[in-house]
């Protein structure tokens, strides 16, 4: 293989990484780019279901109930 071929080839190859890099840089320090690192990070919208939702509810009387009686009370 040619010397100045595989340099061509290397020059193209760090061309494109940089015009990659970027791209990406530009697409997350947009406020698009926020939006789309919080979806990455906590996942898309699912609403909770009823079982979910009564789940929490238990979840929170119990805890509640705790709070309300003192470390010393039955």
């Amino acid at each position: 293989m040619s010397p100045f071929l595989l340099v061509g080839i290397l020059v193209l190859v760090a061309a494109v990484a940089l015009l990659v890099w970027i791209k990406v840089l530009r697409i997350c320090n947009s406020p698009a780019g926020e939006r789309y690192q919080r979806l990455r990070m906590q996942g898309p919208f699912r609403p909770l279901s009823s079982e979910e939702i009564a789940e929490d509810d238990r979840r929170v009387k119990s805890e509640a109930k705790a709070s309300t009686t003192g470390p010393g009370d039955p």
